[in-house]
């Protein structure tokens, strides 16, 4: 456990993730002589469960923005009263300290994941913590409050998918193609096309490997049919051979309502798989294990329509597992969260770069009822989630 302090109360308590069912518990230390110098009548602590958004608007010379927040869960109870525990106190100050245990149980109901996003366009989070908060008893003097945030998941209900099954199920395809010329303005232009495979799955478990595979074809521009044995004229597009050359990205995707604004935005993408920059952190040895590449020999196609021209072509698979690692998709009205997975593949030259987005379904906790909990997953949560925020005096501040 660790603490989180003001001057009347102290709020100790963990920041393990909680699942439906869960216990939250800890302990609130007051103190009685601060308490009764700065006036407080009671002393309460309450579990919050929260969405909250804002969407900006930006005008030719005006910005203006609209925010709305609900609450899904409000569970409160009072620890102390002035009334139940008046003056005077001991002069020693160990002993003006009440220790106050508390205990809440989250509710075993369909709730949204933990989530924080902040855009340019809009920010948006899901929000657990534990308030406790010092009434004072006048309206002249602002409450002082501590919330201590932790993280939840809910379960997964659909239908559990071994590994097996994920590895069995057919493949969704997706596919995208592009012209690309290097260097020169004019003259013929070689083509790219890249099939994206990935389990065609109603639901897509986290913690679990997922297989995908990316086929890549390249074709030179038109050559001359004098060319046919010479595959050293295949120069451009090369297909990349090595997983370093390739990113894939998981991307998150909100739509923000708050009152009147709406907006679409991206909320985080990050590399995935052993793609890219992760895949450069890797040994030559080790990234050989967790991707698999097979490199075709270049082969001549000749013009079907020219008999005079041909186009070299060549191929390469890469294949390898991935493990999504996020909140999980929801839709709580103002606020909904989905996933997709984002492919680039840079080639030499100017603006040569093909991009394609390969959809997911729902991504699911990955954690089911009828499976042991004693070893749960961290969730992946940007630092402004864990923000504990302290308001005295009517201010607020970040611990």
């Amino acid at each position: 456990m660790t603490t989180s302090r003001c001057d009347v109360f102290s709020l100790e308590m963990d920041d393990d993730l909680r699942i439906p069912g869960s216990m939250v518990s800890g302990f609130v230390d007051i103190n009685l002589s601060r308490a009764f110098e700065k006036k407080v009548k009671e002393v309460s602590v309450m579990l919050v469960g929260e969405v909250t958004t804002r969407v900006s608007q930006t005008g030719f010379d005006t910005s203006t923005s609209e925010e709305e927040r609900k609450s899904f869960i409000e569970q409160r109870t009072s620890l102390w009263e002035l009334e139940k525990s008046p003056p005077p106190f001991s002069s020693s100050s160990d002993s003006n300290i009440l220790s106050i245990p508390f205990a809440f149980e989250i509710p075993d109901e369909s709730l949204p994941p933990s989530f924080w996003c902040s855009t340019a366009e809009g920010c948006a989070f899901v929000k657990y913590f534990v308030k406790v908060t010092a009434f004072r008893d006048a309206w002249y003097n602002s409450n002082v409050s501590i919330s201590r945030p932790f993280p939840f998941t809910p379960f997964d209900d659909s239908v559990l998918l071994t590994d097996s099954a994920i590895s069995c199920a057919a493949r969704g395809k997706h596919t995208a193609q592009k012209l690309m010329r290097k260097g020169a303005l004019f003259g013929g232009r070689g083509k790219v096309e890249v099939d994206f495979f990935v389990p065609g799955l109603p639901v897509m478990p986290q913690l679990q490997s997922i297989p995908v595979t990316v086929a890549i074809r390249c074709f030179s521009k038109p050559l001359s049919s004098s060319h046919s044995k010479d595959p050293s004229k295949f120069t451009f597009p090369k297909p990349p051979a090595c997983p370093r050359e390739i990113a894939l990205y998981l991307t998150c995707v909100c739509d923000i309502r708050a009152q009147h604004y709406e907006v679409t935005s991206i909320a985080s993408q990050k590399p995935i798989g052993c793609f890219g920059k992760p895949a450069k952190r890797l040994p030559d040895d080790a990234l050989a294990e967790r991707v698999r590449v097979a490199v075709e020999e270049p082969v001549w196609y000749p013009d079907e329509q020219n008999s005079k021209e041909g186009r070299w072509g060549q191929a390469v698979e890469l294949s390898t597992e991935v493990v999504l690692c996020c909140s999980s998709s929801f839709d709580v009205d103002i606020l909904k969260v989905n996933y997709q997975l984002d492919l680039k593949i840079s080639f030499d030259g100017f603006d040569n770069e093909l991009e394609m987005t390969i959809p997911l379904g729902p991504v699911s906790s990955g954690l089911y009822r009828d499976q042991p909990h004693d070893h749960l997953p961290k969730l992946d949560l940007p630092p402004g989630y864990w923000e504990v925020v302290q308001v005295v005096e009517g201010k607020s501040a970040a611990q």
